[in-house]
């Protein structure tokens, strides 16, 4: 991630004020690095970054807790049993994660399938749905091509 990008830092700053968060380093970090990547990072993967050094585990893991309680994040936990964390689109002040997300089974890379939304769920009256999740797996397009060649 390249810093002094004053456009994007201002862009993570107002996101994080809207929503009541104070701007703090990890935070910045974490919401740059997951509206960058364009696919949901995992806690290991955030921690594999060049630029997360300045971090411990601990740290990042609360920023991401901070971000998904205030909706600018979600969480999907795929088929490998790890949980990936994704950023929401800018325009959306929130996004209940409620969407299908394809996890390839070989690189173990996530991405959100966005144009295909969770079916309707029905529950008991008085209940409270804390979430839903559907994960489709198999080979990403590169695996694939990679395996067929």
């Amino acid at each position: 991630m390249k810093r002094g990008n004053s456009s994007h830092d201002a862009e993570t700053a107002e996101l994080l004020r809207r929503v009541g968060l104070r701007l703090t380093g990890s935070r910045r970090y974490v919401l740059e690095a997951l509206l960058q990547s364009g696919h949901p990072l995992s806690h290991q993967e955030l921690l594999g970054r060049r630029d997360s050094l300045r971090f411990d585990r601990v740290t990042i893991y609360r920023a991401l807790l901070a971000l998904k309680r205030k909706g600018l994040v979600h969480d999907v936990k795929g088929t490998d049993g790890i949980r990936r964390f994704g950023a929401h689109p800018t325009d959306l002040p929130h996004c209940p994660g409620n969407h299908a997300h394809f996890l390839c089974r070989r690189c173990g890379r996530m991405f959100c399938l966005t144009e295909s939304p969770l079916p309707w769920v029905e529950v008991p009256a008085g209940t409270t749905v804390e979430g839903k999740q559907m994960v489709v797996y198999g080979l990403c397009p590169q695996c694939a091509r990679r395996e067929n060649d």
